[in-house]
């Protein structure tokens, strides 16, 4: 599992990493920031489980895989996808883009102030015709 969290007033986003697998003893990521040397440790839980969690920038994307005890290399199938590596097998991709909430909510109060203003000159329209009858048959 992989779980993202963006702040709203940071420029990173915190990733938690959940990985199970049995057997293992030992699990490192690695790749991430195109780091290959230098793995993140993860902590083993009580139920067997490995977790970790680190900031990353956002909009941006990471390749990485699991390595199980310094020997197995795994990827998440929870990450957002895979690519291809120079191996002839496939990374783990972690995309972190933020969620567009903000342009959402920037569509949603345009269009409500559109509708606002449209209700607002029909009922101007509205009121101005008995005005316009009125004076129609003052002139007849």
């Amino acid at each position: 599992m992989i779980q993202k969290t963006y702040l709203k007033t940071k420029d990173y986003c915190k990733v938690k990493f959940s990985f199970a697998v049995e057997n293992a003893e030992t699990v490192e990521i690695l790749g991430l920031n195109s780091d290959w040397q230098n793995s993140v440790i993860m902590s083993k839980k009580k139920d067997g489980s490995f977790s970790a969690e680190i900031t990353l920038p956002k909009n941006s994307q990471h390749e990485f895989k699991y390595l199980v005890n310094a020997n197995e290399w795994l990827n998440d199938p929870a990450a957002d996808g895979e690519l291809p590596n120079v191996f002839g097998g496939s990374n783990s991709l972690l995309s972190l883009s933020e969620p567009a909430i903000a342009e959402v909510v920037k569509e949603t109060k345009a269009s409500k102030e559109a509708k606002t203003a449209k209700k607002s000159k029909e009922v101007k329209e509205v009121k101005s015709k008995p005005a316009a009858k009125k004076a129609a048959k003052a002139k007849k």
